[in-house]
């Protein structure tokens, strides 16, 4: 760490679970972020501003006009636009001490296995069913850190596995089904909702960076922004899952 970064990152450092080696550990960190839209776009500028020193942003979708009132790295002259194209540019200019790549391939398993190698920490921001299955298979499968969340209406969810353990996974918690999930565009999207969902999965990602993630059993999270409460619920392995038995 040099001065710059003493100043840029001091009022963090000031927090006791942070201190110096906390910032050290941020600036060594490595995330792959799937799906730069609601979530993707809040949770990057957060870590980008915290002094992640690596981060991939992995979306195949481009900026459309219905994304604007939630996804605030876009602008109306983004329209058309990929998504990670325009989130890299914009991120590189928060922190150009970052290193910031990007990719405009979908999310499987088999991209996921070129692509997030040498990434501890994946980063689900992704808004469909087939993806997230794909996410915690790879992560499943490389032991790796699942940090995930979901907003539809005026209702959001999280939760991080990490594999090293001997943890439920993402099928566990909704089990699996070949049916079309519900999306925001039939079932709409509250975009404060999704800001406050954005900022409690990059809240998740830095402790897990943190080491402070110290959890002995797996919990799903929700939050009702209309009810304006949160509820958590112990999730226990499936005996039955395709995925962890």
């Amino acid at each position: 760490m040099n001065n710059d970064d003493l100043l840029r990152y001091s009022k963090q450092i000031l927090l006791p679970e942070i201190d110096i080696e906390g910032q050290k550990k941020l600036l060594c960190s490595k995330v792959f972020l799937i799906g730069v839209g609601g979530l993707g776009t809040i949770v990057s500028e957060i870590l980008i501003r915290s002094g992640v020193g690596s981060i991939f942003l992995c979306d195949d979708d481009k900026v459309e006009i219905s994304n604007l009132h939630r996804q605030f790295l876009y602008e109306e002259e983004d329209l058309g636009s990929q998504k990670t194209k325009i989130a890299f540019e914009r991120l590189r200019r928060i922190n150009k001490n970052c290193e910031i790549k990007y990719s405009v391939e979908k999310a499987s398993i088999k991209s996921l296995e070129t692509l997030a190698q040498g990434y501890e920490f994946i980063i689900d921001c992704t808004d469909n069913f087939d993806s997230r299955y794909a996410i915690n298979r790879y992560c499943h499968s490389t032991k790796k850190f699942l940090i995930s969340a979901s907003v539809i209406g005026w209702k959001g969810q999280w939760f991080t596995i990490d594999f090293s353990r001997n943890s439920p996974c993402y099928e566990c918690i909704f089990g699996f089904s070949r049916e079309k999930d519900l999306t925001c565009a039939e079932a709409g999207i509250s975009p404060s909702v999704v800001g406050v969902l954005g900022s409690l999965q990059a809240n998740e990602a830095i402790k897990s960076i943190l080491g402070l993630f110290n959890e002995e059993e797996l919990t799903l999270n929700q939050y009702d922004g209309q009810r304006n409460r949160m509820t958590s619920i112990k999730i226990e392995k499936d005996p039955s899952c395709r995925v962890c038995n």
